[in-house]
């Protein structure tokens, strides 16, 4: 299991809400990667 955060830097519950999340990964010992919205338009749009 891993955890991808399709992210963009502007949001104001991303800069809260993001590093409760990586706390908690780190703890469950799951990998986790950002992306920034920005740059990954198309993964987005899978989504």
């Amino acid at each position: 299991m891993r955890c991808l955060i399709l992210a963009a830097e502007w949001c104001g519950d991303v800069v809260r809400n993001v590093p409760v999340v990586f706390r908690a990964m780190e703890v469950s010992g799951i990998p986790t990667e950002v992306l920034i919205m920005e740059e990954h338009l198309d993964t987005m749009d899978e989504f």
